[in-house]
């Protein structure tokens, strides 16, 4: 299909888009209009951290990641902690 038909189909159709545009506007105010805020819920919201390491080297090769990546390993996340409270550091 041609682009000038879609726009010759818009501007055939537009008194149907506009209202359409009018209709969703005032359903949208009437919402606002009509919430209660007593009926909110409280939200509970979780945080998730995650470390990728990407290395073209492994994948290849089959070496391990470099010194660098993995003390990111070893210190960082929440498994350093968890090891070190049962260790008893």
């Amino acid at each position: 299909m041609e682009p000038t038909y879609y726009l010759r189909v818009l501007r055939m159709r537009w008194k149907v888009l506009v209202f359409g545009a009018i209709l969703g506007a005032a359903v949208a105010a009437a919402s606002v209009v009509v919430a209660d805020d007593g009926d909110q819920v409280e939200s509970t919201f979780w945080l998730a951290k995650h470390q990728l390491i990407v290395s073209d080297d492994a994948a290849t090769t089959g070496r391990f990641p470099n010194l660098l990546q993995t003390a990111l390993l070893v210190t960082g996340g929440d498994a350093p902690a968890l090891v070190a409270d049962q260790v008893g550091i």
